[in-house]
């Protein structure tokens, strides 16, 4: 995009770490908007300043986003980035196999704020997920398939070399 830094809010979540927090219910999820500066430099040096500031972010993981909004006066409901990576679920997917257990099908509805939010999941070992949620009077079929398009690239261009620079091609789709 030719911007020299990128925001976005992503999805935390956890039970507070105190004694007996594994008996709580609730749903323990808050964005947290997170800024990453992109400074020329490899994959693997934006990388590291990405997961530096994932890292420090993480104090403020419970802070309310409509709080962090209303203190810096900014408004950072556009775009989210959800990750997850449920390892359990391994373990249980293998335990229904071995009952003689067919699952047939998996549902979900999640209703958010943001215009567009990102899930990427890790399903297995060797295969990740990519969907994305929005909201169709803000963006176009065309446009998310193109930004689909270009997390394809993206990857690609992490796993093919990660010394390389981030910016040493256009990412971007051909439309």
């Amino acid at each position: 995009s030719g911007e020299a830094h990128a925001v976005s809010s992503v999805t935390v979540n956890g039970r507070p770490e105190q004694e007996g927090a594994e008996q709580s219910l609730g749903l323990y999820l808050n964005s947290l908007p997170l800024a990453v500066s992109l400074k020329p430099g490899s994959w693997s040096e934006l990388l590291t300043r990405m997961n530096s500031v994932y890292r420090e972010g993480m104090a403020h993981r419970r802070h309310p986003l409509s709080i962090i909004q209303q203190s810096l006066d900014k408004d950072f409901g556009e775009v989210s980035f959800n990750y997850t990576h449920f390892h359990a679920f391994d373990t249980v997917s293998q335990s229904i196999e071995d009952q003689g257990i067919d699952v047939l099908g998996i549902s979900g509805f999640e209703q958010t704020s943001y215009g567009l939010v990102v899930f990427a999941s890790r399903v297995n070992q060797d295969q990740m997920e990519l969907i994305f949620g929005y909201d169709e009077s803000l963006y176009s079929a065309a446009f998310i398939e193109h930004l689909g398009e270009m997390y394809v690239r993206v990857y690609q261009s992490l796993l093919a070399d990660l010394a390389a620079s981030h910016q040493s091609r256009s990412l971007l789709p051909e439309y």
